[in-house]
């Protein structure tokens, strides 16, 4: 068996490299193409209307793109904006459970495994 020079193997494996850079880029292209068509999907939602504190439009924005929506009709919207509500609506609830802790002199500490 002829033995391969260094230079050939850094060779091959240049050659490897530049390939699967090839696919992964084509890969990365389709799943940005499906990733970018699940966003844009149409979603229902039906935002909460009182007479008080949630009684206007809900106004939100995305990377420059100003909606507004109504509340208390049921609407669709792309999961974009769907998914922007409920990160919102999570990080509220937290930032309250945090203020509530902090008031009643609850830390939060992780617990520590021996």
């Amino acid at each position: 068996m002829a033995e391969k020079t260094k230079a050939e193997l850094e060779a091959e494996i240049a050659a490897l490299k530049a390939q699967l850079g090839k696919e992964n880029k084509t890969d990365d292209n389709a799943d940005d193409a499906k990733l970018k068509a699940y966003l844009e999907e149409e979603v229902p939602i039906k935002l909460f209307k009182d007479g008080e504190k949630y009684k206007d439009d809900l106004v939100i924005c995305l990377n420059g793109t100003i909606v507004r929506l109504k509340r208390g009709i049921p609407l669709m919207i792309k999961r974009k904006y769907a998914l922007l509500i409920e990160n919102c609506d999570a990080q509220g609830i937290i930032a309250a459970e945090t203020i509530h802790d902090a008031e009643n002199g609850v830390e939060n500490k992780p617990e520590l495994n021996d």
